[in-house]
């Protein structure tokens, strides 16, 4: 399963890039361990504008 970062498993707040900003979707765990059970592998994908916009770096980015 192929789940964007902003808007689904997390709240879509503008270029989120810190930890202390960054707020979980009600239920997005439970959701996932769900599919898990299934067989499923889950993926977490992303485009970050905010990296071509220069509001942060690749690099403060990775985690």
């Amino acid at each position: 399963m192929f789940l964007d970062r902003d808007g689904t498993i997390n709240i879509e707040k503008n270029y989120v890039y810190k930890i202390d900003d960054f707020e979980f979707q009600p239920g997005i765990f439970e959701l996932i361990r769900q599919y898990q059970d299934k067989g499923f592998l889950i993926f977490v994908i992303t485009n970050q504008s905010g990296i071509a916009r220069g509001f942060y770096s690749e690099k403060i980015l990775r985690f």
